[in-house]
């Protein structure tokens, strides 16, 4: 990740250990769906979703038909203990998916 890309995210990234981005509970569930089976492939649906706000958007993103989206957004909310159809769950989602990120990838100060 780069520092330009985090904005407002930066004066946390600046302050967050990775050891307190891991005891996170949303990263911690975000960990147990990349250790499943397809993980890597949830992973870019939730990002797709994040992107885009849409199902069938984020299908077209990720090559998948919408049906197998919508499906595996309903896994990851059951995981996760949180909806994402509402722009709290999204945030909610994106702020975790960026906290893993920082977490498991160096990023760069501009």
């Amino acid at each position: 990740m780069r520092a330009d890309d985090l904005g407002g995210l930066l004066m946390v990234a600046e302050r967050l250990r990775p050891e307190d981005i891991a005891a996170t509970p949303d990263v911690i569930a975000l960990e147990r769906l990349a250790k499943e089976p397809g993980g890597d492939d949830l992973l870019a649906t939730l990002r797709a979703y994040c992107a885009t706000d849409s199902v069938r958007k984020a299908a077209t993103l990720v090559y998948r038909h919408h049906s197998t989206v919508a499906y595996r957004l309903e896994h990851a909310e059951t995981t996760m203990g949180f909806a994402f159809g509402t722009a709290q769950g999204r945030f909610r989602l994106r702020l975790a998916l960026v906290l893993r990120a920082l977490g498991s990838t160096p990023w760069q100060a501009s």
